[in-house]
């Protein structure tokens, strides 16, 4: 099915996250952490990661800036454990390029999990209102 679904969490004084229950199977005990845009933080699950690199080497073949692509991700990814506790830490300088600092909001999205900045989502969420009232026209019978 996916990761889906939004909790409200706070990231503890190391910046560990605690991820939520329903994620943890799903993810299992290593994740990938990276920020491709930016927006946000994602976390992969070690097989779900694998597909990514297969899809970045495929574009670092097609040309020089799909080389120069793969090698911004990767050189921003970083392997993490989820300990007994179910936290795991996010490399500061993933939160920094994120704009982290302890309120976030952890959004499944299908195959990744994704941590922003509170404020941030509450943003994208506002800028978004209008293209989920459009969601009909675009997926029909939704």
């Amino acid at each position: 099915m996916g990761l889906i679904g939004n909790f409200e969490h706070k990231l503890d004084a190391k910046g560990r996250l605690v991820i939520p229950a329903c994620f943890r199977e799903e993810l299992g005990t290593r994740v990938i952490a990276t920020t491709i845009d930016n927006s946000c933080i994602s976390l992969y699950s070690e097989r779900n990661w694998e597909d990514v690199v297969l899809r970045l080497n495929e574009l670092s073949k097609q040309s020089r800036n799909g080389e120069r692509i793969q090698r911004r991700i990767l050189a921003s990814s970083f392997k993490q454990e989820i300990d007994s506790m179910g936290r795991t830490l996010i490399p500061e300088t993933l939160r920094l390029a994120a704009n982290i600092v302890q309120d976030v909001c952890v959004n499944g999205n299908n195959q990744k999990l994704e941590i922003w900045d509170s404020a941030h989502w509450k943003q994208f969420i506002s800028d978004s209102e209008e293209l989920i009232s459009d969601i009909n026209t675009l997926i029909p019978g939704l």
